[in-house]
């Protein structure tokens, strides 16, 4: 199995123990029971769920998550808090696993894997969904999700239809504490340096190359750590990621378009001014607009 950082994070303040398949909302139960085929397109679809009439798909790898995607049952759950993230978390991880199981009388030798998307919607960006699909792995055909951080803006689990059961959560993170403020992050963590960099970028005490550089190393270090922290601290610190996206350490590679020294600047004190405002408050509200560009958007899983 496989997560990106949000996932991880998720997994840290929420309860995944024990999940069984009996904690499958029925009418997904009946989909996982309903079995698989495969598509005249090569597609391994669930069978309840094969749309009829089919396509147009792009490949099969688009055919099999628009096909499978589904967003889990939430309406009896609360509408916000631990309980709501825990039980959607293992809801899908149940559902998931129920259905990668029946996978095997398929007896096709492309992997399956389910894959499981938390992520805050709605008109305040205040509301938790979960979706589940499933796609293979077919030679020469660019994966769903070839890399998971690259979806920053939800939380992305893979599970694959190997070694324990899939709906096993066994191997994933423990329950710690995270860094819910700018306040709580050690000075020696990569989160840490990150902040301190942009508070010195802010008062001039560094060159715009030398904070992106080093700005990105301490990323890196952060990741590698396994540095947890709130998911609003972590969505201000991406916009800040997401400008050095577009920002030349070199200038002699500058091009059009690209993050200039003012604009840059002016980012990262929006971002520190957000991340300050927003305090001790358990979750504050995200910022009203991307401070800049557009966050990456995971639109493979469609509704029912």
């Amino acid at each position: 199995m496989e997560m990106n950082r949000s996932m991880a994070r998720l997994l840290g303040r929420v309860d995944t123990e024990g999940i069984t398949p009996d904690e499958t909302p029925p009418e997904f139960l009946r989909i996982a029971e309903g079995g698989w085929e495969v598509t005249p397109g090569g597609a391994h679809v669930l069978s309840a769920l094969k749309s009829a009439p089919p396509g147009p798909f792009s490949d099969v790898v688009h055919e099999e998550y628009t096909v499978n995607g589904r967003g889990m049952t939430d309406h009896d759950l609360p509408a916000s808090g631990e309980e709501r993230e825990s039980r959607l978390l293992r809801r899908c991880v149940a559902y998931a696993g129920s259905a990668l199981l029946r996978a095997d009388a398929l007896r096709s030798t492309v992997e399956i894997s389910a894959y499981v998307s938390l992520s805050y919607g709605g008109l305040a960006d205040d509301h938790l969904t979960a979706n589940v699909t499933f796609c293979g792995d077919h030679p020469g055909v660019p994966p769903y999700a070839a890399d998971l951080e690259a979806f920053a803006t939800e939380a992305l689990l893979r599970l694959r239809r190997t070694g324990e059961p899939p709906w096993s959560l066994r191997g994933l993170p423990s329950r710690r504490r995270q860094w819910r403020t700018a306040g709580e992050v050690p000075e020696g963590s990569g989160t840490g340096r990150q902040l301190d960099l942009m508070r010195r970028l802010s008062r001039a005490e560094i060159e715009p190359a030398r904070f992106a550089q080093q700005w990105l190393d301490a990323r890196r270090k952060a990741l590698n750590e396994d540095e947890r922290i709130e998911e609003h601290l972590e969505r201000a610190l991406n916009q800040v990621f997401y400008a050095l996206d577009e920002y030349p350490i070199d200038p002699a590679s500058r091009e059009d378009g690209d993050t200039t020294d003012a604009e840059l600047l002016g980012i990262v004190d929006r971002t520190l001014a957000w991340i300050d405002a927003a305090g001790d408050r358990r979750r504050p509200p995200p910022p009203p607009a991307p401070l800049f560009g557009s966050a990456p958007l995971h639109t493979a899983a469609p509704a029912p």
